[in-house]
C-alpha cells in the first residue's frame, strides 16, 4: 500500500475492523423519563403542577413521572485497568479508571447521556462514566471512555 493511500478513511476502517474482530458487546444505560400509565388513564394529571392530582399512586408516588433506565448494546473494545488504576507521574499521581471502552463516533451523544445519570455494564460489572475522550488525528474516529467502577473489584 502506497503512502499517499492511507488517510482517515482508511485508518477509521481499520479501527473499525479491530473493533469488530475483538470487540464485545458492552450494555449502555442511559435515563429515560416516562408518564405514569396509572394517572395518564385515569385523567388525574394536572398540566399546571406537572404532577398528578393521585398523591398516593403506587407508580409515580403523585409526580407524574417515572424514571427509568433504557438499555442500548453496543459494540467496544474493552480495556480493564485493573493494577495500571492509578498512574505515576513526574507531576503526581492520577487516577486512570477500572475500565476504558473505545466506541465509534456514532455512540458520543449516548455516552454523554449515560455519563450523565445512566451506568455501563461491561462482564456482568456496574461502572459509570467519568470521563469521555476524543480519540483520532486529524479527525475524531472513535471515543474513548473512562469507567468506574460501582462496587465489586473488575473480574473479582
Amino acid at each position: 500500500m502506497a503512502l499517499q493511500d492511507i488517510n482517515a478513511d482508511y485508518i477509521k476502517q481499520q479501527i473499525d475492523a479491530v473493533r469488530n474482530e475483538i470487540g464485545r458487546e458492552v450494555s449502555i444505560y442511559t435515563p429515560i423519563r416516562s408518564a405514569c400509565v396509572r394517572c395518564t388513564v385515569s385523567g388525574l394529571y394536572d398540566s399546571l403542577t406537572d404532577h398528578s392530582i393521585f398523591f398516593t399512586c403506587p407508580e409515580c408516588k403523585g409526580t407524574f413521572w417515572k424514571d427509568a433506565l433504557e438499555e442500548t448494546v453496543i459494540l467496544a473494545r474493552v480495556h480493564w485497568t485493573s493494577n495500571e488504576a492509578i498512574n505515576v507521574t513526574a507531576g503526581g499521581k492520577y487516577y486512570s479508571g477500572d475500565s476504558y471502552i473505545h466506541v465509534d463516533p456514532s455512540y458520543h451523544s449516548l455516552l454523554k447521556t449515560a455519563m450523565d445519570g445512566g451506568k455501563v455494564i461491561i462482564d456482568s460489572q456496574e461502572m459509570s462514566i467519568i470521563k469521555i475522550n476524543p480519540m483520532g488525528t486529524p479527525h475524531i474516529n472513535r471515543y474513548k471512555a473512562i469507567l468506574k467502577g460501582n462496587g465489586s473489584s473488575p473480574q473479582g
